[in-house]
C-alpha cells in the first residue's frame, strides 16, 4: 500500500496553531460523583493554519480530500517544519474554503499520528560474542548492540 503525501506546500510556522488532544473523557454519572478516565494510550499532536491555492489547486486539493482521503479517513505523510521531518498525519475536521481575490484560503485541522518509538538494546560488551538465550537460539552482539 502506498502512502499519500501531502502536496500542497506547508503551513508555514507563522500560521500555525498547535495543541493536543484531549486525553480524558469526563463522565457525569446521574447519581455519585463525576470521575475522568483515560481515552488514549497516547496522545496526538493537532496542529490547524491555512494554504492558499489558485483555483485549479483548490480544485485537486478537495478531490483528493474527497476521494484518495475519504474526508479525512485515511492517513498521509506531511512534512512537519517544527520537528523538521516527514510525519504521519489525518485531516480531523472538515477543511473550510474561503475566497480571497482570485484565490482560495483552505482552514485545515489535522493531527500527527503518534509513532512508535522503536529503541536499540545495547549490551555492555566490548568484542563480537556469541550468547544462547532460552530457546537454544542464538544471538549475535557486535558493537555493543543485539541481533537476533
Amino acid at each position: 500500500m502506498t502512502t499519500l503525501k501531502w502536496e500542497w506546500g506547508r503551513i508555514l510556522l507563522s500560521g500555525q496553531q498547535r495543541e493536543f488532544q484531549a486525553g480524558h473523557l469526563e463522565v457525569d454519572p446521574d447519581a455519585g460523583m463525576p470521575y475522568r478516565r483515560e481515552r488514549f494510550t497516547d496522545i496526538g499532536e493537532i496542529v490547524q493554519g491555512t494554504i492558499i491555492l489558485d483555483k485549479e489547486d483548490a480544485e485537486f486539493f478537495w478531490y483528493w480530500y474527497k476521494n484518495d482521503l475519504r474526508q479525512g479517513a485515511i492517513n498521509f505523510t506531511y512534512f512537519d517544519c517544527v520537528k523538521d521531518t516527514e510525519r504521519v498525519a489525518r485531516i480531523i475536521d472538515k477543511p473550510t474554503d474561503v475566497p480571497i481575490s482570485n484565490k482560495r484560503q483552505i482552514s485545515i485541522k489535522m493531527m500527527f499520528i503518534p509513532q512508535e518509538i522503536k529503541y536499540k538494546q545495547y549490551l555492555a560488551v566490548n568484542d563480537d560474542r556469541v550468547l544462547l538465550v532460552n530457546d537454544d537460539r542464538k544471538v549475535l552482539v557486535q558493537d555493543g548492540v543485539m541481533f537476533l
